[in-house]
């Protein structure tokens, strides 16, 4: 019997393992390529679907408000945690490329500037404010991580909808 459940988990492993390689190949390989020329118009159209699930989510919770309807504060959550997931993956996405650019020799001025000029996009310090030079190093730090905190807002208004519903 043991045999039997362990040659079944070997077998259901190499079945995902194919499976997984598949939607791989044909997700990353042929369908994004023909949509997106390059890593950075990817990194663009998220950075569009953050602000725009930001702003819907915005207007769901206004709506919610307005016609006492828990449904769309639990439907902005959920907007909000896409929109945190978005931004996490843009994150990632720049740690990946900025380590393409980490060849001193290769690179020895950074990263080309149509490079930085995307990242640059990202970094927003009047969102910050002004503060000490101390505190701003915590709230740059912080500022970096927002798809967290967008994950643990939409995280929040879920259990709030879902509390009222």
């Amino acid at each position: 019997m043991r045999n039997f459940i362990a040659d079944g988990l070997a077998w259901s492993a190499q079945r995902y393992d194919a499976l997984e390689g598949y939607v791989t190949r044909t997700l990353y390989g042929r369908i994004l390529p023909s949509a997106l020329g390059s890593r950075l118009e990817l990194i663009a159209t998220f950075r569009r679907m953050v602000k725009l699930s930001v702003l819907i989510a915005l207007a769901l919770l206004i709506g919610a408000v307005v016609f006492v309807s828990p449904k769309l504060i639990t439907i902005s959550g959920m907007l909000l945690d896409l929109a945190g997931l978005a931004r996490i993956f843009i994150d990632e996405e720049w740690e990946d490329i900025a380590e393409l650019y980490s060849d001193i020799d290769k690179y020895p001025y950074g990263p080309p500037s149509h490079v930085t000029r995307e990242l640059f996009k990202d970094d927003n310090p009047d969102a910050i404010g002004e503060v000490s030079e101390e505190v701003e190093t915590m709230a740059r730090h912080l500022y970096w991580r927002r798809g967290l905190a967008l994950v643990l807002c939409g995280f929040v208004l879920q259990l709030i909808g879902t509390a009222f519903s």
